[in-house]
């Protein structure tokens, strides 16, 4: 099978700049009879050097797009990003179709084109005869309308103005990825039930989000203090989730202060540090690391206390598949483990302080949860069998 690729990212193991990771795993593990073409505009700046490592790792040549300067130019723009705030649909949305791609699809030796992300579906139109399969990754839609129901999206009528036209908009795109020629590819379920329930469509498909790399390590909880990651930046996915257990473990430091240690993994929590360390905890702050997989491995547990967001979230994958305890919301677990076995989902902020110390006196019993978390992972996504699948739905 030949297949055509155009993406905005440069793959790469884990996601760099962007959404980089879910397409080097899938291409990593596909099977050995589809050959590939990738083009790329690589927006994650990714450097020669390493493009060619990556190439050569995924069995593929990479050839560079341009996006051209007048899209740039709007995009750095404080102006003109109001403006596209007001477009039907996104900028990305209106990059015109290069000759050389034009020349490629019309060639005809592509079985399937495979577009990553959603913002060059405008495309498909122009070849009715060629099999495209588009993806999301996520549901814009749906993002915009869990956003509706969170309290930092409606503080004020500039915020809620703004939220609203991103619905609009996210509406008006999904509504026209209905295409004979094309299937819409998710990793969120819940996703692809909104974008066929609301659009009355039946050409999406839902796979696994494989997971990125595994380091071998033994769970045994710490026989101190309980090492707690909080990884991911301070931003509007965690920002009301991740206030409102700030405020209880500030409530609860009396009796849980002497029983953790709590990592800030990720840009913007310098306040939360400083609070925690005011009232008696072991705090730390590191904004990044190398290498990110060797970092999360000291850890023992890991909060997701994350607002909003759609599809699979990729750093509690990694977490729970590299064996920590996930303790996070409904939509930080979702898609990742049915019925949530192998990881504990909360409503309350509260109930993670009383969880936690539980956790303290009960080792043995979270330590075990954490391992069939692990195995879940290893088991539902293993790039390989993400892939299988993923590749199936291409012609």
């Amino acid at each position: 099978m030949n297949v055509l690729i155009i993406t905005l990212y440069t793959p790469m193991p884990e996601n760099y700049k962007g959404i980089s990771g879910l397409i080097f795993h899938l291409l990593e593990k596909r099977p050995k009879n589809i050959a590939i073409t990738l083009y790329s505009y690589n927006i994650n700046k990714i450097s020669e050097e390493v493009r060619k490592k990556v190439a050569k790792d995924l069995n593929v040549e990479i050839r560079l797009l341009k996006i051209p300067q007048w899209i740039l130019f709007c995009c750095r723009n404080a102006l003109l990003k109001l403006i596209n705030l007001l477009l039907p649909l996104d900028l990305l949305c209106y990059l015109p179709l290069p000759n050389m791609i034009k020349k490629e699809i019309e060639c005809g030796k592509y079985d399937t084109v495979w577009l990553y992300p959603f913002y060059f579906f405008r495309w498909i139109k122009i070849f009715p005869s060629q099999h495209f399969v588009l993806t999301g990754c996520d549901s814009g839609a749906l993002f915009a309308k869990r956003c509706d129901k969170d309290a930092f999206f409606n503080r004020s009528i500039k915020h809620m103005l703004s939220l609203n036209l991103r619905m609009r908009k996210a509406r008006k795109i999904e509504k026209e990825f209905n295409l004979p020629n094309a299937r819409i590819h998710f990793v969120g379920k819940t996703d692809l039930e909104y974008y066929t329930s609301h659009n009355k469509v039946n050409n999406g498909f839902y796979t696994p989000h494989p997971h990125y790399r595994i380091v071998n390590k033994s769970i045994k909880f710490s026989s101190n203090l309980l090492k707690v990651l909080w990884a991911g930046s301070n931003d509007l996915y965690m920002r009301t989730k991740g206030r409102e257990l700030l405020d209880s473990l500030v409530k609860h430091a009396h009796f849980l202060c002497d029983k953790i240690e709590i990592t800030f993994l990720g840009k913007g929590w310098s306040e939360y540090h400083r609070v925690l360390t005011d009232y008696g905890y072991q705090s730390q702050c590191i904004h990044w690391v190398d290498n990110y997989v060797n970092e999360i491995i000291k850890y023992d547990i890991q909060l997701a206390p994350i607002s909003v967001g759609t599809g699979t979230k990729g750093k509690v994958l990694d977490a729970m598949g590299n064996g920590l305890l996930c303790i996070g919301t409904a939509f930080a677990l979702e898609n990742i483990s049915s019925n949530n076995v192998g990881c504990i989902e909360y409503e309350n902020a509260d109930t993670v302080c009383e969880i936690l110390q539980d956790i303290y006196q009960n080792r043995e019993k979270y330590e075990n949860i954490a391992r069939v978390g692990k195995s879940i992972v290893l088991k539902e996504h293993a790039p390989q069998s993400c892939s299988i699948e993923f590749f199936s739905h291409f012609k």
